[in-house]
C-alpha cells in the first residue's frame, strides 16, 4: 500500500522486492529459476509483476536505479516496461553510444534466449554438449544470475564464456535416456541392463581389428542434427532489435562489439537469414574466442564456430561457400575432426558423389578414423555408378525397354494421357521425358539423394527444350537456307556485314552451335526484322508454328532453371520439378 502511494521509493521497492528476487534466483543450477518464473502461477509471482509494473520511469536519474528496475522487467518478462526504460536512459545519456547500444542489444538477445540459456544450464534430463565446455567450478557458480542483469559483457568473463558457449553450439540439447527397464534373457531369468559392467567409454572396432573414433567423439563431431530455426511474433521482434542495436555497438566501438559478435550470428541464424548469419559467424571465427590461461583447461570454440558458418551457408543453400568454409579448418591448425565428414555429407546432396567419396576416403586415412556407416558405403556405391554411366536417360531407356517392357508401355501411356503432346516429341526426348519423371519419386535409401535425383529431373526438362528446338526449327531452317541459292546468297553477305549475329553464325558455319539462351533470344529477336535473313525466319516460323512466341516467356523461365543446375547446386524440392515440368509443357506448346 505505501509503495502503491510512493513508487518512485526506491528504498520501499528495493524491500519489497528483494525477497522475490532472491527467491526466484535460488538454487538456478537446480531449475528453480526456470520453472519459478515461467511455471508458478501464485501469488508470489503476480505480486512480483505487479511491484514491478509500479515503477515510475520519470523518476529514475541514476544508472544503478535504471539498472535494478531493467533486471526487474526482465525478470517479469515486461517489455513494454523495458522500452521505457531504454528511451530514459537514451534521452537522460547516461551511458556512451556504443555501450548503450551493447546494452539494449544483450537486454533484448537475453529477453529471447536468456531463460532458455538458464534452463539447459540447469536441466539435469537434458545433454547439452556446450554446458559440458564450461568449467565445473563455473556450472556450480550461483553467480550465473548475472548473465541477466543488465551489466555489459567483461571479456573473459564467466558471462561471456557462456553466451560464447551457447550461441556458437551446433548441437541442440538431447534427453538424457533413462535406465534400460529389465527384461527376460533368453534363460528366462529377469535381466536388468543396469548390472552389467561397460567401458566408459565405447569404440568401434575396425576390419583389421584396430581401434577407431571413439563414438562419443563421433556423435560430437559428425552424427548429429545441427541445430534449425525458427521465431515468430514478438520474439522475433525484440531479436530484430537485438541485431540492429549490437552492429551499432560494434561500429560505433568495434573492440566491444567484438565481444558481441557471436550474439550477432546466433540471432541472423535464429531470424532465418542465413548469409548474414554465415557473414557474422565468420567474423567470430577471427576473434578465435578462447578461455582460460593453460593449454590443458583452454577452451577453444574454433571448431564450433566453422561449423556454425558452414551450416548456415548449407541452410541458405550455397553448398560451395560451406566447403569452402568448412576447408578453413582443414587448411589451418584450428581442430578439424570431422570436418571432411560434413563435406562429403554436402557434396552427396548435391549429387557430387565422386567428390564425396574423395573425402570420405582422405577421412578414413586420418589418425582419428570414422566408424564404418552406410552414410560412407551408399556415398561410395554411388560415386562408382556416376563414374560409370554418363548417359543415364538413355541408359535407363535402354534397360526399361529391354528389361521391363510392360512397366515402360505403362509408363508411356500414363504420361500421354496427362500430356497428349508427349506424343510429338522425338524418340530421345520422350525417353528423357520418363526418366525425369523416374527421377521424381525415385525413393533413395541415402539422405539427400533425392536432392540430385530433382536436380536430374529438371536438367531433362531443359535438354527436351533445347533439343526440340534445335532439331525443329534451327536444324530444318538451315536445311531451308542451304536449298535456297537467292535465300542462301544474302544470308552470306549479312553475314560479312554482321559477322558475330548468332543467327547467321549458325547458319554459315558448320561447327557453330547454339544454346538454349541463344535460340529463345534469336526467336524473340526475329521480329525486329534487322536483315532479310531474319525475315525469311519469321515468316517461316508464322506457317509451320504460329504460337511460338507464345511460349517464350515459359522458354526464358526453364532456361534460368537449367542454368542454374549446370552451373549451381540448388536443393529443389519435388514441388520445384512438378512446376518446371509444366514449365516444359508451356515452352512445348507449339508443337
Amino acid at each position: 500500500m505505501h509503495l502503491a502511494q510512493a513508487p518512485g521509493d526506491m528504498g520501499l521497492r528495493l524491500a519489497a522486492l528483494y525477497p522475490l528476487r532472491r527467491a526466484g534466483l535460488s538454487n538456478v543450477f537446480q531449475g528453480q529459476s526456470y520453472r519459478y518464473w515461467h511455471v508458478t502461477t501464485g501469488d508470489e509471482l503476480k505480486a512480483f509483476k505487479r511491484l514491478v509494473g509500479l515503477c515510475v520511469t520519470e523518476k529514475l536519474n541514476s544508472l544503478i536505479e535504471f539498472k535494478f528496475e531493467l533486471h526487474n522487467v526482465y525478470l517479469a518478462a515486461a517489455w513494454d516496461e523495458a522500452r521505457e526504460i531504454f528511451s530514459r536512459m537514451a534521452l537522460l545519456g547516461l551511458l556512451p553510444p556504443a555501450e548503450m547500444h551493447a546494452l539494449r542489444g544483450q537486454f533484448w538477445f537475453l529477453s529471447v534466449f536468456g531463460r532458455q540459456i538458464e534452463y539447459e544450464m540447469s536441466e539435469s534430463d537434458l545433454l547439452c554438449d556446450w554446458v559440458y565446455s564450461l568449467p565445473e567450478a563455473f556450472k556450480r557458480d550461483t553467480e550465473f544470475s548475472r548473465l541477466a542483469r543488465p551489466e555489459l559483457l567483461q571479456e573473459g568473463s564467466p558471462q561471456h564464456q557462456v553466451l560464447v558457449a551457447w550461441c556458437t553450439n551446433p548441437r541442440p540439447p538431447e534427453p538424457i535416456p533413462g535406465p534400460e527397464p529389465p527384461r527376460l534373457a533368453e534363460d528366462g531369468l529377469l535381466f536388468d541392463p543396469s548390472d552389467r559392467d561397460e567401458p566408459a567409454q565405447r569404440h568401434e572396432l575396425s576390419a583389421e581389428g584396430g581401434r577407431e573414433l571413439p563414438l562419443t567423439l563421433h556423435h560430437k563431431y559428425r552424427d548429429f542434427k545441427p541445430v534449425t530455426f525458427g521465431l515468430t511474433g514478438a520474439l522475433k521482434d525484440r531479436l530484430v532489435w537485438a541485431v540492429d542495436d549490437l552492429r551499432l555497438a560494434e561500429k560505433s566501438a568495434g573492440h566491444l562489439g567484438a565481444r558481441y559478435r557471436p550474439l550477432v550470428a546466433r540471432a541472423e541464424f535464429a531470424l532465418g537469414n542465413f548469409i548474414e548469419a554465415g557473414a557474422a559467424f565468420d567474423k567470430a571465427f577471427e576473434g578465435r574466442f578462447a578461455f582460460g590461461k593453460s593449454e590443458t583447461t583452454r577452451e577453444d570454440y574454433a571448431w564450433e564456430i566453422l561449423f556454425s558458418s558452414a551450416w548456415s551457408y548449407r541452410l541458405a543453400g550455397n553448398y560451395e561457400q560451406a566447403v569452402a568454409t568448412l576447408r578453413k579448418g582443414l587448411d589451418s591448425k584450428s581442430p578439424h575432426v570431422g570436418l571432411r565428414w560434413w563435406v562429403a555429407k554436402w557434396y552427396s546432396e548435391c549429387g557430387k558423389y565422386a567428390e564425396a567419396a574423395e573425402e570420405l576416403r582422405r577421412e578414413s586415412e586420418d589418425l582419428i578414423r570414422p566408424p564404418d556407416s552406410w552414410l560412407l558405403s551408399s556415398i561410395l556405391a554411388l560415386a562408382a555408378v556416376a563414374e560409370g554411366e554418363e548417359d543415364r536417360a538413355k541408359s535407363f531407356g535402354d534397360r526399361l525397354r529391354r528389361d521391363s517392357p510392360e512397366i515402360h508401355r505403362l509408363l508411356h501411356s500414363i504420361v500421354a494421357e496427362q500430356w497428349p503432346r508427349f506424343e510429338k516429341l522425338q524418340a530421345d526426348c520422350r525417353t528423357a521425358w520418363l526418366y525425369a519423371v523416374w527421377q521424381t519419386y525415385l525413393e533413395l535409401p541415402i539422405q539427400g539423394g533425392e536432392l540430385h535425383n530433382f536436380r536430374a529431373a529438371i536438367y531433362q526438362y531443359g535438354w527436351i527444350l533445347e533439343r526440340e528446338l534445335r532439331s525443329r526449327i534451327f536444324e530444318r531452317f538451315r536445311e531451308r537456307v542451304l536449298k535456297d541459292q537467292s535465300l542462301n546468297t544474302k544470308s552470306i553477305q549479312e553475314h560479312h556485314r554482321w559477322p558475330k549475329d548468332d543467327l547467321l553464325c549458325y547458319l554459315q558455319k558448320k561447327q557453330y552451335t547454339l544454346t538454349l539462351g541463344k535460340m529463345i533470344k534469336i526467336i524473340e529477336d526475329a521480329s525486329s526484322l534487322r536483315n532479310e535473313t531474319e525475315g525469311a525466319l519469321v515468316r517461316w516460323l508464322q506457317k509451320r508454328f504460329p504460337n511460338l512466341n507464345a511460349s517464350i516467356p515459359s522458354m526464358k523461365k526453364l532456361n534460368s532453371e537449367w542454368r542454374r543446375v549446370k552451373h549451381e547446386t540448388p536443393a529443389y524440392q519435388r514441388s520445384d520439378v512438378v512446376n518446371n515440368s509444366s514449365l516444359c509443357k508451356e515452352a512445348l506448346a507449339w508443337l
